[in-house]
């Protein structure tokens, strides 16, 4: 930036950019934190269904505890959950001898 955009005041557009990618990268983090937040809040709630319900969308109480305890409190559990229905699906449906 010259001297005189800075005795004016005037921004390059160089620091808009900056600026306004600052701005996005905010926001995402800002999102990607809510969304973390509200799926551990969801999953939490999954605590009160009972062991048939569970299973219906292929989990277990085991799931559900495993996911807590290997997930930090700034991680989203619903991956580990996500992980362990698929195997449990892959496993009832492999051929049986």
């Amino acid at each position: 930036m010259s001297m005189a955009e800075r005795i004016i005041g005037l921004s390059s557009p160089t620091s808009a950019r900056a600026s306004a990618s600052r701005s996005r990268n905010l926001f995402a983090a800002l999102s990607s934190f809510l969304r973390r937040r509200l799926n551990r809040i969801a999953i939490g709630r999954l605590q009160d269904w009972d062991e048939e319900r569970l299973m219906d969308i292929g989990l277990t109480r085991s799931d559900l505890d495993a996911a807590f305890r290997t997930s930090t409190f700034f991680e989203d559990p619903s991956s580990h959950l996500t992980g362990a229905a698929r195997r449990r699906a892959r496993r009832m449906n492999l051929p049986r001898d």
